[in-house]
Formats: C-alpha cells, sequence, structure tokens
C-alpha cells in the first residue's frame, strides 16, 4: 500500500474520527446533579455512611392529674417519635374519659340520693298541707308525729297566756319573734358556712395539685410513694399541714406544707439509682429515739476520789506538779 497517496490526499476526503465519545464521557463526569460518593455530607473518610441514632422510645405519659406507663400489650404499636406521640396522646384522652366517668357516676350517685330525700319532704309537705286545707288537723299531727301529750301542753300554755296581762303577754310574743328571727339567721349562716367550707376544700385540692404536677415536686413524691405506696406522700402533706394548724393556728397553703416536708425529709431521699425511701428513713428515726441514751465510758483509769494532801511533803509535791504543767 502506498502510503504517500494517503498522506498528500486532500483533506475534505479524508475521514478524521470524531472525539464525541471523550466528550460525553467528560460531560457525564462533569454533570452538575452527579455527586460522588466523596462528596456526599453524609459520608466517612473511607467513603462509608455513618448510620442515625437508634430510636429509644419512652412510654411514660401523664393523664387524670397522674404520670402513667403504657401497658406491655400496647407498646408494640410505638415505632418512632410520631407514632409514640399519637399513641400517647390516645391514652391520655382515654385515661381522662375514664376519670371524668368515675366522677360523674359518684356525681350521679350523689344525685339520685338527694333526689331521694327531696322527693319524700316534698310529699310529705304537700299531704300536710292539703289535710290543713281540709281541716284534718289530726292527719297533719301524725304526719308530723306530734303526740297528745305535747298538744295538751301548748293548750295549756296558750290559756295562761290569754290569762296574763297584756304588757307580760306582749313580752312573750316579742322574745318568740326573737327567737324565731335568731333561728332563721342561724340557718343562713350555716349554709354559707357549708358553702364556702365545700369551696375552699375545692380550692385547695386543686392548688395541691397543680403544686404536685411541678416536676421537682413530682419527682420527690414519686420516690417517696415507691415505699409507702401510692398517695402516701399526699396524704402524709395534708396531716402535716393539719399538724402545723393543730399546734399554731397557722393554715398552711398547699405549696408552703409541700415546701416545709420536702426540706424537712429531703435529706432522706437519694434520687440516684441507690434510693433511701423517706418512710424507711422515719420509721428508724422513730426506732433511735425510743432506744436510752447511754453515756460515753471510756477506758482510761482514774480515781473517783480526788487525792487530799495530809502532810507538808504532799502540799510540796503538788506545788512541783503544778509548776511543771503550767
Amino acid at each position: 500500500m502506498n502510503t504517500e497517496n494517503v498522506q498528500d490526499a486532500p483533506v475534505g476526503d479524508v475521514e478524521v474520527e470524531s472525539p464525541s465519545v471523550n466528550t460525553e464521557i467528560n460531560d457525564v463526569s462533569s454533570a452538575p446533579g452527579d455527586v460522588t460518593p466523596t462528596d456526599s455530607p453524609e459520608a466517612g473518610a473511607d467513603g462509608e455512611v455513618a448510620a442515625a441514632p437508634a430510636y429509644q422510645p419512652n412510654f411514660k405519659y401523664k393523664a387524670a392529674l397522674e404520670e402513667r406507663e403504657l401497658d406491655e400489650f400496647w407498646r408494640p404499636l410505638v415505632k418512632d417519635a410520631d407514632s409514640e406521640k399519637k399513641v400517647k396522646e390516645l391514652f391520655t384522652k382515654v385515661d381522662a374519659f375514664d376519670f371524668v366517668k368515675t366522677r360523674k357516676e359518684h356525681v350521679e350517685e350523689q344525685y339520685e340520693a338527694l333526689a331521694g330525700d327531696y322527693d319524700h319532704l316534698s310529699s310529705t309537705v304537700k299531704n300536710v298541707e292539703d289535710s290543713l286545707n281540709k281541716g284534718d288537723l289530726t292527719s297533719v299531727f301524725r304526719q308530723l308525729n306530734v303526740t297528745k301529750e305535747q298538744i295538751f301542753k301548748w293548750t295549756q300554755d296558750q290559756i295562761n297566756r290569754m290569762e296574763m296581762p297584756p304588757e307580760e303577754r306582749q313580752r312573750i310574743e316579742q322574745y318568740e319573734q326573737a327567737q324565731l328571727h335568731n333561728q332563721t339567721l342561724e340557718q343562713k349562716f350555716s349554709t354559707l358556712e357549708s358553702k364556702y367550707q365545700n369551696q375552699a376544700v375545692q380550692a385547695r385540692t386543686m392548688q395541691l395539685d397543680m403544686v404536685l404536677s411541678r416536676p421537682d415536686v413530682s419527682q420527690f413524691s414519686q420516690a417517696w410513694d415507691a415505699n409507702g405506696g401510692q398517695g402516701s406522700f399526699r396524704n402524709f402533706v395534708v396531716e402535716e399541714a393539719k399538724k402545723v394548724f393543730y399546734e399554731t393556728q397557722m393554715d398552711l397553703s398547699p405549696e408552703q406544707a409541700v415546701n416545709q416536708v420536702m426540706q424537712r425529709f429531703g435529706k432522706f431521699l437519694n434520687m440516684g439509682d441507690s434510693m433511701t425511701q423517706a418512710p424507711q428513713a422515719l420509721n428508724s428515726m422513730q426506732v433511735q429515739q425510743q432506744k436510752p441514751v447511754i453515756p460515753n465510758i471510756t477506758g482510761k483509769a482514774a480515781s473517783p476520789i480526788k487525792k487530799v494532801p495530809k502532810t507538808l511533803d504532799d502540799l510540796k509535791k503538788l506545788a512541783k506538779q503544778a509548776s511543771m504543767s503550767s
């Protein structure tokens, strides 16, 4: 083959291989959408992707003014943070519904009891009014359990009053009116006092629940109840407040009562892994207080009677000992 002809051939008749393949490769490698694994922010120095931290579920939730824990049967539903939130919200509503339902049943029982008493009294009053309107006093006395002896005594008193002078009869009537007025005032005062006490108890109960729901108090209360039983801390706070009131006539607020108990007995609670419960500490304190106190007796030999100098030599020895010790 003659190579000279090929070299001298015109440029237009020679097919030159296009570098399109190399260009495409360069274009692909420099495409903006492709990133090598080493450029990824999640990749390590050796190109491996760092693993995300493992999810740790928390099965505790708060409902009906107390902290609770999800039952073992429902825990498989909790797989991530979102499912944990939804499951807790559901059981918070369910437990709150049970709490409200219990309160509702209690109120209904009280209402039924009061309604029965009201119906009985209302029926008695209606029968007495009907008997009075008919002039049947015998039925009136029988329904009101008024005996004949009481009727005769009242009749005799009225006859004696009619025979009294007008001034004395007027004085007795004024006294009876004053008694009736005082009785009406006492009934109103008793009703108002009862309502005030009920409202005060409800307010104090709500205030105590709010104080016990604080994180620091809740942790202290759980540590106390772990040994004394559910609600033992709350009951102890109430008893301490009553004790202070009976001894000093000081009405402590719920916050003051809780703080006083925590300050007095907080040193007996260790909030770490090894927990010493306050009720156990109180029992040990009571046992120690009951033990007799024995005086500390050292083993040093000592004479119970001080030596008294009898001669002049004894006095000189004592003076010498005193000068040496000083």
